[in-house]
């Protein structure tokens, strides 16, 4: 059995590999927005927003304190997000229910940005910065 659809593979794969891509990088877009969101078009573009403010924020943080765990953190969860997305995506459909395991390191690993952000604006309000 193995043998056998090992050849059904090696014969079908060069004809439909540039659809096989097509599809893979469609259902990480949707696994990504499903790792954050819901799906539909304004959920889309919520993710999208998410992330980018989540990496910019990482950024921000990072340049100011080289030791923040918030944005290590961070890291840690967008890693996680990119390993599960794109590792699902490759095997299945990028369904909530696989999704959702990285979702709330995600959001709290934001929080934490978040709050690391305020004290920073705070500390530089209290020096005179």
């Amino acid at each position: 059995m193995l043998r056998f659809s090992s050849k059904m593979v090696h014969d079908i794969m060069p004809h439909i590999l540039d659809k096989f891509f097509v599809n893979y990088v469609c259902t990480v877009f949707n696994g990504f927005v499903r790792s954050v969101a819901a799906d539909g078009l304004f959920w889309n573009v919520y993710a999208f927003f998410l992330y980018f403010a989540a990496i910019a924020l990482m950024i921000y943080i990072w340049s100011k304190d080289h030791q923040s765990k918030a944005a290590k953190l961070m890291l840690l969860a967008l890693i996680m997000v990119g390993v599960n997305v794109c590792s699902v995506a490759l095997m299945i459909m990028c369904l909530s229910r696989y999704m959702i395991y990285s979702t709330s390191l995600f959001y709290i690993a934001v929080i934490l940005l978040i709050q690391e952000l305020i004290y920073i604006k705070k500390r530089g309000k209290n020096s005179g910065i």
